[in-house]
């Protein structure tokens, strides 16, 4: 109940202020008063209405509430969501040109395909991701040991492997069949995890789900999903 009644205060004390953040005086008011209820300094108050005596202000005049300036021991404020992504309509594959110009790239397809009916996640958005991640090419290292056209970091693929599908060794990432399955089982863990925000599940891929909900998105983070966002647009969500 305490929370609630906390909650309701501060929703009528933000009521309270007309537009430009100016306060009408009723009865019973005190700039010390005030200045607790909208969390700024008296003398905030008393300097930004010229006040030559703060005890003396009249019911019905006006009062500039100023903003409350943050401290350093606010907690930071919360990082805005990342922006949504649309599953984009059915509809015919438009493949980037260098894709088409690796057939032995295209031919993954068939895996992406069957994968992502398996674990029950659209497979343009398997495909988009993997674009995004390595261009389909299964010999990509990365400098944190990130492997293949998913590129899954070593932890990862542990976790996914024994955890996610059971088995009792992790499977081999540098198999593109494998790793497509891994990163099919992975996207449709983190939608589980997510609630189905694909925006949050692709943030979640590349920042660590954990990582995102404690510090929020890094702006690169956000960069990703909005590119992944379009590529899916591309590669349909079939």
């Amino acid at each position: 109940m305490a929370v609630v009644a906390l909650a309701t205060v501060a929703a009528a004390s933000s009521a309270a202020l007309g537009a430009g953040g100016l306060y009408q005086i009723r009865p019973g008011d005190t700039v010390s008063g005030l200045a607790a209820r909208f969390g700024v300094a008296p003398a905030a108050i008393t300097a930004a209405n010229h006040l030559a005596d703060p005890n003396r202000i009249y019911v019905g005049d006006h009062l500039i509430i100023p903003t409350r300036a943050r401290s350093a021991s606010d907690p930071p404020a919360p990082a805005p969501p990342l922006a949504p992504v649309s599953t984009p309509p059915p509809g015919w594959p438009r493949f980037p040109a260098e894709l088409l110009a690796h057939p032995q790239r295209l031919a993954l397809r068939p895996y992406f395909q069957h994968w992502a009916a398996v674990f029950g996640v659209p497979a343009g958005l398997v495909e988009a991701t993997a674009w995004m991640e390595s261009g389909w090419r299964a010999d990509v290292v990365s400098s944190t040991g990130a492997v293949g056209i998913g590129q899954i970091e070593p932890q990862t693929d542990a976790m996914i492997s024994m955890q996610l599908l059971g088995f009792r060794a992790p499977l081999d990432p540098r198999l593109p069949d494998n790793n497509i399955r891994m990163m099919a089982a992975y996207l449709t863990f983190l939608l589980y995890q997510t609630r189905g925000n694909v925006a949050d599940a692709l943030g979640g891929y590349y920042q660590g789900l954990a990582d995102l909900r404690t510090r929020g998105p890094l702006s690169s983070t956000r960069r990703y999903v909005a590119v992944i966002g379009g590529l899916w647009a591309q590669f349909r969500s079939g």
